[in-house]
């Protein structure tokens, strides 16, 4: 059924990228491997990222392509690194006026909320592993200083069956948590970022210039050791941090400016290096990605 389903798609190409669908649409599999028979090349591209985890999918994506365009700087073979479409958009703009936002004076905190069941194999807290994250975003909330905590607001992830909007509501009160907009909303107004886990908020953080800190469990988010070298500048310079108290203790030191230390020699330097190897966003990407799609179907 799929199959014939499948050859009534009228898409004629020597190339295919997919971001998702390789892995949520029926129909969409079967028409590649199709395709792929007919000798199609296939391009998959990393819709997220930060620090790669410890066994990304397990090469699944390495081994049903011809390549997979990353955020990071490549570690596999298959590998091609090239802007992140998502956030080039974000190239710059914390020089216009959204960077003068009137209402950017929030400590938004980006929170973590992951399906009750286990679906897949990761290298992230999975099930019941969630709530440790929510309990250590509470930690870091009880450790900032009071008028610090009247500046908190909270971005929920979606629910995924813990409903953790009704718990940060219940404990923080409704004026804490953000209402439905979006992540770019949020930016806009804060003064400073919070991320819980190392994806892909954490780069919208870094890439959008506002001062941004990330905490996490080192146990619970195998990471690969690829970047350990970044995470440990990061460390250093205090922008990442494996214990909230520390992130929050941190935070209470450098609030009333916090561009001063978002600013400095030693931060630049990792804001760099981070940009370096886990985030392409050359305002010539159009290019970029033009010369890689012609040069993969040149030959055929």
């Amino acid at each position: 059924i799929l199959t014939e389903h499948a050859s009534k798609i009228n898409i004629k190409t020597k190339a295919i990228v997919t971001a998702g669908s390789h892995w949520t649409n029926p129909v969409a599999k079967v028409w590649m491997a199709e395709k792929i028979n007919h000798h199609v090349k296939l391009v998959v591209v990393e819709h997220g990222g930060s620090f790669p985890a410890f066994k990304s999918l397990f090469d699944f994506e390495e081994d049903i392509s011809d390549h997979k365009i990353t955020w990071v700087t490549p570690y596999h073979k298959k590998h091609v690194r090239l802007p992140p479409s998502m956030l080039v958009p974000l190239f710059g703009w914390w020089s216009n006026k959204a960077w003068r936002h009137p209402f950017r004076s929030y400590c938004s905190i980006i929170g973590f909320e992951i399906p009750r069941y286990v679906y897949r194999v990761g290298f992230g807290p999975l099930a019941g592993q969630s709530i440790s994250t929510f309990d250590s975003t509470i930690m870091f909330y009880k450790n900032l200083n009071t008028d610090i905590k009247k500046s908190v607001r909270v971005k929920p992830n979606m629910n995924c069956g813990w409903n953790t909007r009704k718990q940060f509501q219940d404990l923080l009160g409704n004026d804490r948590v953000y209402s439905d907009m979006s992540i770019a909303s949020v930016y806009k107004r804060s003064k400073i970022i919070i991320c819980t886990y190392p994806n892909t908020t954490f780069s919208e953080g870094m890439a959008s210039g506002i001062p941004t800190i990330l905490f996490f469990s080192k146990e619970l988010n195998e990471r690969n050791e690829v970047v350990r070298p970044l995470l440990d500048l990061l460390i250093d310079s205090k922008i990442v941090f494996y214990n909230p108290i520390e992130a929050a203790l941190h935070l209470n030191s450098i609030w009333d400016n916090p561009f001063r230390w978002w600013n400095s020699s030693k931060v630049i330097k990792a804001r760099d290096e981070y940009k370096n190897i886990a985030l392409d966003l050359d305002k010539d990407w159009g290019q970029k990605w033009k010369t890689f799609l012609e040069s993969m179907i040149k030959d055929l």
